[in-house]
């Protein structure tokens, strides 16, 4: 792999530069910190390295703009991700991965901001959230996963944060809790389980229980009222 560099006679050049090659030796150039050092225009294929000269990002710019299939590496050579750019803008569908080579994310650009269905993945690939995103928000119904494929919560977002009904679940797929959300807090009447039977009921107020609870047996019979 070679990669070029302007003349150290015409251009200063960082101690720690990366190095940027496209596709003819005159078109070289050397980056520092995104900031082009001398006065040639990007355009086409370009890739830079890091130190140890194992490749960074590799993509394609139009008048020093990244448009075109971006894809980005770990200093040890693993991709990182890859997707599109438009004027500079993630756009389209991109895919990140964990350091191991699986997948981490996956899901769709619009002008730079998340747009629409993403999932995430553990580092062993299996699938543990799913939902929607509107300008980079996760936005409306969301699922959340174990690794074994049960679902362990559900509900809806706004701007970021918990609102409205959720269910919460163990790993058996049974139902432990099931409340109100408020702004990414409990807040409001939550019921909690055990082995699918009712163990208690009351109020959260910005995450804490508040006011009357009540606790019931195994058979669901009430056997203690205690105030918060």
């Amino acid at each position: 792999m070679v990669y070029l560099i302007v003349s150290a006679s015409n251009y200063h050049i960082p101690e720690n530069h990366k190095t940027y090659k496209i596709d003819s030796p005159a078109d070289s150039v050397v980056i520092n910190d995104n900031e082009v050092l001398n006065k040639n225009t990007l355009n086409g294929y370009v890739k830079s390295a890091y130190p140890n000269g194992n490749i960074k990002d590799e993509g394609f710019y139009i008048n020093n703009i990244r448009n075109g299939w971006w894809r980005e590496f770990s200093e040890t050579g693993v991709i990182i991700c890859y997707g599109k750019f438009s004027n500079n803008l993630r756009t389209g569908y991109w895919k990140y991965f964990y350091g191991n080579g699986n997948i981490c994310d996956e899901g769709y650009y619009e002008n730079g901001k998340k747009e629409g269905w993403w999932r995430k993945y553990d580092d062993s690939g299996n699938l543990i959230a799913l939902g929607n995103y509107i300008q980079d928000n996760k936005e409306g119904y969301w699922q959340y996963y174990y690794s074994n494929g049960v679902i362990k919560s559900d509900g809806e977002f706004y701007h970021n944060k918990k609102v409205d009904w959720w269910k919460e679940y163990n790993e058996e797929g049974l139902l432990e809790s099931e409340g109100h959300y408020m702004l990414g807090l409990r807040n409001g009447f939550w019921i909690h389980y055990l082995y699918q039977k009712k163990e208690s009921e009351g109020l959260y107020v910005d995450g804490a229980r508040a006011g009357t609870w009540k606790y019931f047996d195994e058979s669901e019979e009430l056997v203690q009222i205690y105030n918060y």
